[in-house]
């Protein structure tokens, strides 16, 4: 009896001993290690996995279609996938223009990514010393930059580094009216001697139809007319030398105001492409040349004029240089040379203008894409009338990177260069015109050449 007594105070003992001593601390000790390491472990994977993972970066950009129903509302994505949050501010084109000069100016390291216009701002921004050169992204097999197409790359290009990656463009191509040409027996001009032929043959002013429509206001006809100078073999400057002075370029003012002197509307030498596409939609133009980025203006509505069977579309007609047609980089991303998150700023160009981006605005919004995959999709392909979409493809192909001069002062530049075109479109002799013009564009040049 005394030894169960004994027995059972020990017992006692021992567990109270436990209960103030901490028995079996240890084994809970262990446990917490092992769950403690297993999420460190767990942490530093998805630290590899996400390397930026708490980086807010700050994008600024011009509202584009493809940017603010697209991108933008697919910003939760890129943060779950990279972990970094994204701030983008969309603004109208002037307005964003003005914001971002003044920041570059002020090099500022709070702005990551930028909406650049290659065309208009290109030049400028790199001679401030204002992008980072993107060049390492062609290294990227995985992103692929080998499949844009060599145009656009070219258009974000300045003294052979790549200093944006293009998100949209445009081509030139030829609208015209299928159905009188085959009516006429007339066949798909080719070259711009047929064009001439054919517009000629489809003019009617009497019945108020022409044969032919192409913007003719100042500075705006500068564009279009570029497909032409590009098509007789000239360009409007080099780096330090207008062009504008030889004869090739000459011979294309010449055409191309005749072509509109001859056979296009009343007032041309007033009309931008507004004018024109309604012209056409009207049902009173026989061709139409412009960018393939307005067809939705003269196509696919019921209340136009013109059916979609009625018209067709091709390549700008090949002149003496060949199929020369604009391909112009609307807009691309760029780095500023000042932001501090510079990587984590590639990851978001990357992520955005990868295949699978690419071809969801291309199928959401009809995004005219700039990589060629894109297009060889069906459901893309699909989207597009097959005409349109061989003339946009094939026009692509062969296209020239630009349509406007590469000079800093652009809208100057295209004022003085309109004039010797308008000449030409109201029917005087534009030699002593464009003489005085590529005068005055050098002057421009040799400004820009020494500020």
């Amino acid at each position: 009896m005394k030894k169960k007594k004994i027995s059972f105070l020990l017992a006692v003992s021992m567990i109270v001993s436990c209960i103030f001593t901490g028995c079996g601390e240890k084994e809970k000790v262990e446990q917490t290690d092992d769950v403690q390491n297993t999420n460190e472990d767990q942490t530093k994977a998805a630290d590899s996995d996400k390397p930026y993972s708490g980086t807010t970066i700050r994008v600024l950009t011009a509202n584009q279609t493809c940017v603010e129903k697209v991108l933008y509302q697919s910003l939760d994505e890129f943060e779950e996938l990279t972990g970094i949050k994204v701030e983008m501010e969309i603004m109208g084109t002037d307005d964003y223009s003005n914001k971002a000069t003044v920041e570059l100016a002020a090099k500022s390291d709070n702005l990551d990514v930028i909406f650049l216009r290659p065309l208009n701002e290109l030049k400028q921004y790199t001679q401030n010393g204002w992008l980072t050169d993107l060049s390492y992204l062609k290294e990227d097999a995985e992103f692929g930059i080998d499949d844009f197409f060599e145009s656009s790359l070219q258009s974000c290009t300045y003294n052979d580094v790549l200093y944006g990656v293009p998100i949209l463009a445009e081509s030139q191509i030829m609208y015209y009216r299928k159905d009188l040409l085959e009516e006429k027996g007339i066949k798909v001009p080719e070259t711009l001697e047929e064009l001439e032929s054919a517009a000629s043959t489809l003019h009617d002013p009497e019945n108020d139809f022409y044969g032919i429509a192409l913007r003719g206001k100042a500075n705006a006809c500068i564009t279009q007319f570029s497909t032409f100078l590009y098509a007789f073999g000239g360009r409007f400057n080099d780096e330090t030398k207008s062009l504008m002075g030889t004869e090739e370029a000459l011979q294309a003012v010449r055409y191309y105001g005749g072509l509109l002197n001859k056979y296009g509307p009343a007032g041309a030498v007033n009309m931008t492409w507004t004018e024109c596409a309604a012209l056409f939609a009207q049902g009173k133009v026989g061709f139409f040349i412009d960018s393939d980025a307005i067809y939705g203006n003269i196509t696919g509505d019921s209340s136009l004029a013109i059916t979609e069977d009625q018209v067709g579309f091709a390549k700008v007609p090949a002149g003496p240089a060949g199929n020369t047609p604009f391909y112009a980089t609307i807009g691309a991303w760029a780095i500023p040379s000042f932001s501090k998150k510079q990587e984590a700023a590639a990851e978001f160009i990357k992520w955005s203008l990868s295949k699978e981006m690419d071809l969801r605005m291309a199928k959401e919004v009809q995004n005219a894409s700039c990589r060629a995959s894109t297009w060889e999709v069906p459901e893309v392909a699909d989207s597009f009338q097959p005409e349109m979409l061989k003339a946009m493809t094939e026009s692509r192909e062969v296209a020239v990177a630009g349509d406007r001069p590469t000079v800093i002062g652009v809208s100057q530049a295209r004022d003085i260069l309109s004039v010797p075109i308008q000449e030409a479109i109201m029917g005087n002799d534009p030699a002593d015109a464009l003489k005085e013009a590529d005068k005055e564009f050098q002057e421009l040049i040799d400004s820009e050449q020494s500020d």
